[in-house]
């Protein structure tokens, strides 16, 4: 046990290095609107209309108690540290249940394994939001339950999965992938034992879904809430297209959250290593097939969502399992194959390519909450910009400024032109419509409240423009309102 604390405070520590610019006061663009809507409110009305109960009571607890923002967002971030750390914990737990580790070398891998598994890049997204220590509850439950499914403890199995769905649906696609992952290792082939428990895991998912919108519905009854992510069955043929048409958003892109073609570069460099392996050393094709499947059913499970509603295809904290696929990958060779138990050429390559992975998915981790740091300091200034327009207009005036009235130029400007990757770490929070009256009003320290764009100005102050900056042409008062266009 003490030796287990001490692996889980370096890592802690590795982590924290890594995340050091979010370890200072960061915002997300969802945190101005908490800011906005008040701790109830969007509890209520986004964490609990979302089906997000563990989201939903840590807020209204906030609001409660009165928390400062700034410790919310800070105190649940060194908590989604500390809980993704346990998740890596429990991973390599299980690898060395699989396969003891026999010396150094095998104790550090197994442990870069696991790093990889959750520290992967799409998981970079889920660390840019507030409720980040839930969601890696939620990761940690999924594992969970895949290994009691795994180990025939079906009724715990179903408990983990459920309170892992309370917690974030999201990612309920890693308890399929890692679920089949597991029990390729334990069966070391695709067989019948294999495909039964993989059926029983997809409906323990489809029925703990089932639950989740039943808790969804009622909730809304309860609180008179509008949902509007379910979806509809009807669109499941447009949804299939449009998914297979964009898949590259996923695979190329990485969903902007590591450079682009980097993704498929490690994993086709991988796919070739393990099929010349098989080819010159087992004579049979058995891992680079289990491989293959291996990778379409993390790519499937994690776009399944989106074809009964396309709302957040292609988001980082959607796609999990398919940032994972490398640890993934790299799990099912220290498990099910001797390529790391005896010194060979594919011993050191595949390290060495796992060593380049990590090097720079720690630099990536490190630039992007960089970026967005800076993001935060240029929405800032954005924002006090704003409301030195108002200030001046009142004291000129001498009308008090109570409404906003939103609109956008013809071409949105999603990030700072100052920041050379462009990211959701990046967005502009004036940009984005759920927020950008709560980031001035949380500035300026106001209350707008958000009308109607009047047509006759809009046609006369705003038709066909096109604006790359912030600009007072962009900011128009008539009376007690500012009609306000986005560029």
């Amino acid at each position: 046990m003490k030796k287990e604390i001490k692996i889980y405070i370096c890592l802690v520590v590795v982590v924290s290095v890594m995340c050091f610019p979010y370890l200072t006061m960061h915002y997300s663009t969802d945190d101005y609107t908490i800011i906005g809507d008040g701790y109830y409110k969007y509890g209520i009305e986004t964490f609990l209309n979302a089906g997000r109960i563990f989201s939903s009571g840590i807020t209204v607890l906030a609001g409660y108690i009165n928390l400062p923002i700034n410790i919310f967002v800070q105190i649940l971030f060194y908590l989604g540290i500390l809980i993704s750390c346990l998740c890596v914990m429990e991973i390599r737990r299980y690898i060395i249940k699989l396969k003891p580790e026999n010396n150094l070398k095998e104790k550090i891998l197994i442990i870069g394994i696991a790093f990889c598994i959750i520290f992967n890049f799409m998981y970079l997204e889920n660390m840019y939001f507030v409720e980040i220590p839930v969601m890696a509850l939620g990761i940690l439950f999924f594992i969970k339950a895949s290994e009691k499914l795994v180990d025939e403890k079906y009724i715990t199995s179903f408990i983990y999965l459920m309170i892992g769905e309370l917690c974030y649906q999201g990612t309920i696609n890693f308890f399929i992938t890692f679920t089949f992952l597991l029990l390729l290792i334990k069966n070391n082939k695709i067989n019948k034992d294999l495909i039964v428990k993989m059926l029983l895991a997809v409906l323990f998912c489809l029925a703990v879904i089932i639950i989740n919108i039943a808790q969804i519905k009622l909730c809304g009854k309860i609180f008179n809430l509008n949902q509007t992510r379910l979806g509809n069955v009807r669109l499941i043929p447009r949804n299939i297209i449009y998914i297979l048409k964009n898949m590259d958003k996923i695979l190329i892109k990485s969903s902007d959250l590591f450079p682009k073609y980097f993704f498929m570069i490690f994993i086709i460099g991988i796919y070739i290593s393990i099929f010349v392996y098989d080819l010159k050393n087992i004579k049979e094709y058995s891992n680079s097939f289990n491989v293959l499947i291996l990778i379409i059913i993390a790519i499937a499970s994690s776009v399944a969502i989106n074809v009964i509603s396309l709302s957040s295809f292609g988001l980082g904290r959607m796609v999990f399992s398919v940032g994972a696929l490398i640890g993934l990958i790299f799990m099912y060779l220290y498990c099910s194959t001797d390529i790391f138990s005896k010194k060979s050429f594919w011993e050191e390559f595949l390290k060495f390519y796992l060593i380049i992975y990590i090097i720079l998915n720690f630099i990536n981790y490190t630039n992007m909450m960089f970026c967005g740091k800076i993001a935060n300091k240029l929405d800032k200034q954005e924002a006090l910009q704003a409301n030195k327009y108002i200030d001046e207009y009142e004291n000129e005036s001498g009308i008090k400024v109570k409404n906003i009235a939103i609109t956008y130029d013809n071409d949105i400007t999603w990030n700072y032109k100052e920041i050379k990757h462009k990211s959701l770490y990046t967005h502009r929070a004036l940009m984005i419509w759920w927020c950008n009256v709560q980031t001035i009003n949380y500035f300026g320290n106001r209350n707008l409240e958000k009308v109607p764009m009047d047509t006759e100005i809009y046609n006369e102050n705003f038709y066909g423009k096109n604006w790359d900056s912030l600009n007072k042409e962009q900011f128009v008062f008539k009376g007690d309102t500012l009609y306000y266009c986005v560029y």
